[in-house]
């Protein structure tokens, strides 16, 4: 019985020993289908102790927040804000709130408090267009009562409002969205350990960027360029293109993205709502660089990996 108990009491202090921001942690991730059919996912965040939901973006980086739902927020420091691709620019201050996600313990976070919504200049009809912030929603396509109050970026670009995640000491983390039709809620685990990670195939991004290299490929055409995965964007898209560059409807093709080393891909049928492969430009007639999006579609085949320390990502089949 002694050594039992002593067996238990070493058990327990051995994970006291393991830091809060270190342990294994799952937190759901929810859908929400918009009133246009676009698909969008978010999760659960405690803001100073207030319950708040935030769209999850794979596709930015820095945790946002509409000034009325940060009211406590403390500080007013830089100036900061942030251009997404659908035109819509949110701007504020960077400020200091206590941040807390799933059963991780609350942790002191820099976040951006959004004052402000507008369009960019080149698209000056972006979801933003005339909107009221106090009446403005994150992700609403311009649509009144739809949409967030906050917006989680969690890419690993750095920005002056950094990766929340990486704020609160989580070094890697896995995305499983959830599958369009699932009824259970997709995963965002944090802290994945050595056993689990092992299986993913892994990448190196595209120095200073949030970025890997991508092509999307059919049979008569080739589109590569630095591409982003984007859990914020449905749909394929390429911005610096040309009419040229898309694939029509109902075509088979090959999503790929990888480094000089390997390289990972799945099949597709572009056009497809359920694959979430509809092809355009964005922004329509914008000259210079070549981008792609691939947007939400690689999520569905992939539970995706990001290791921020080696600014890598890895892919591994789904099993659910």
């Amino acid at each position: 019985m002694i050594a039992a108990i002593r067996i238990a009491l070493f058990a327990g202090l051995a994970m006291l020993a393991i830091p809060a921001a270190a342990q294994r942690i799952e937190v759901p991730i929810k859908a929400v289908t918009m009133t246009s059919g676009a698909p969008r996912y978010t999760v659960d965040l405690q803001i100073n102790g207030h319950p708040i939901e935030a769209a999850l973006d794979t596709g930015s980086t820095g945790l946002r927040v509409l000034a009325a739902s940060v009211p406590d927020a403390r500080g007013g420091g830089d100036a900061v804000r942030y251009r997404f691709n659908a035109g819509v620019e949110l701007a504020g201050s960077a400020v200091k709130v206590m941040l807390g996600i799933g059963t991780l313990p609350a942790g002191q976070a820099r976040v951006a408090r959004i004052d402000t919504v507008k369009c960019v200049q080149r698209l000056p009809d972006c979801p933003a267009e005339g909107a009221d912030p106090a009446a403005f929603r994150i992700m609403s396509d311009g649509i009144p009562g739809q949409g967030f109050v906050a917006i989680i970026g969690i890419g690993m670009r750095h920005d002056v409002v950094e990766n929340p995640l990486v704020q609160l000491g989580i070094k890697r983390w896995i995305v499983d969205l959830p599958r369009p039709g699932a009824t259970a809620p997709g995963r965002l685990i944090l802290n994945p350990d050595n056993a689990e990670v092992a299986r993913y195939r892994q990448f190196d991004m595209l120095p200073n960027t949030n970025m890997i290299a991508g092509c999307v490929t059919a049979a008569d055409k080739k589109v590569c360029a630095p591409a982003l995965l984007d859990s914020g964007s449905a749909g394929i898209k390429i911005r610096g293109g040309t009419d040229s560059d898309i694939i029509a409807p109902r075509t088979p093709a090959t999503i790929s993205i990888g480094d000089a080393k390997q390289t990972a891909s799945i099949t597709v049928e572009i056009g497809r709502r359920d694959q979430l492969t509809m092809m355009r430009l964005y922004p329509p007639g914008t000259p210079g660089e070549r981008l792609l999006s691939l947007g939400v579609a690689p999520y569905l085949r992939w539970s995706i990996l990001y290791d921020f320390p080696g600014h890598r990502v890895g892919v591994a089949d789904r099993s659910n």
